[in-house]
């Protein structure tokens, strides 16, 4: 039993935390927020920072714009008014759709971080970001296919710098049998599923990155159109509980293979022939460039290599 905790606590990155809620009283600061970008008021980037709010669990900046029609203070926070930091619930959002239940995802909760909300609480949070966490219809079934621990395949691979590629298998799974129509990702299921045990590392190791290959394909040609939708809004929820740049990248990778119904892997390794990135390559998927998608074998040097969401 013992040794199974410490599988799930590896997976899903909880480490000890010395600090507990009740240590003689005091406070402690557990939470974390990006800095701010701009005046959610005005828009405006000319901004200083204002002191500080301190909560029971966290430490809130505050900033005040210095635009003269606006001079409000404001902090870098979408969501406002919670007792416990927004990284602590977007954390049990994460365990509680891998298929942990109410009470076990506060024991990991408390493990990681040293507090936990009630299982009631957690229950309110699940309700309030419901639009968001769009995996919620499928947990019911995937969870009598895997076990929460089992649910996401987790992969490290040295590839020039550290990858972690995850694959959630139960979504994959759920995803061919929902629909007919979805028969055609069964390639991709068959690929997914051998990237931690055939991936050829040795190409990720020499040679180029796709973004390191000149095509024929011209940005200035481009025709940008801004929307918001409902990535936008799961970008925004979740890294707004992240404060350093570079973390930011896995944690949205982790709420999105844990709770948008899409999402089936993240930091997928892939590789191709350099003379297939061209603007060819661009109108056709994958599946049309036959044997040179995945190929095994021939000179390292004449493959890219990229790793990608699925």
């Amino acid at each position: 039993m013992k040794k199974l905790l410490a599988k799930i606590k590896k997976k899903l990155g909880i480490t000890a935390r010395a600090a507990s809620a009740n240590d003689g009283g005091k406070k402690i600061d557990i939470g974390e927020s990006k800095l701010a970008e701009a005046c959610p008021y005005c828009k405006s980037k000319d901004f200083v920072k204002r002191g500080k709010r301190r909560k029971k669990l966290e430490t809130v900046q505050l900033y005040l714009c210095r635009n003269s029609e606006c001079g409000r203070t404001f902090t870098a926070q979408l969501v406002k008014g919670k007792r416990y930091p927004m990284n602590l619930v977007v954390e049990g959002l994460n365990y509680y759709n891998l298929g942990f239940g109410l009470e076990h995802t506060c024991r990991l909760l408390r493990e990681k971080f040293g507090v936990a909300p009630e299982p009631s609480t957690l229950d309110l949070w699940l309700d309030e970001y419901d639009e968001l966490c769009r995996y919620g219809r499928l947990r019911p079934y995937a969870r009598k296919l895997y076990a929460p621990e089992e649910t996401v395949e987790v992969t490290t691979m040295a590839h020039r710098q550290i990858y972690r590629f995850r694959y959630h298998r139960a979504k994959m799974a759920l995803i061919l049998k929902e629909d007919y129509k979805h028969r055609k990702f069964a390639p991709l299921r068959d690929y997914l599923d051998g990237v931690s045990s055939e991936t050829p590392h040795q190409y990720f190791q020499d040679g180029l990155r796709i973004s390191e290959v000149r095509s024929k394909f011209e940005k200035t040609e481009m025709i940008v159109r801004g929307k918001f939708n409902y990535a936008n809004r799961m970008a925004g929820f979740v890294l707004q509980a992240v404060k350093e740049n570079k973390l930011r990248h896995e944690a949205l990778q982790r709420f999105m293979i844990a709770n948008d119904s899409v999402t089936v892997a993240t930091e997928v390794p892939v590789y191709i022939k350099k003379e297939s990135i061209d603007l060819s390559c661009l109108r056709h998927p994958p599946h049309s460039w036959g044997g040179e998608y995945g190929e095994r074998g021939g000179n390292f040097d004449n493959h890219c290599r990229n790793h990608t969401s699925a």
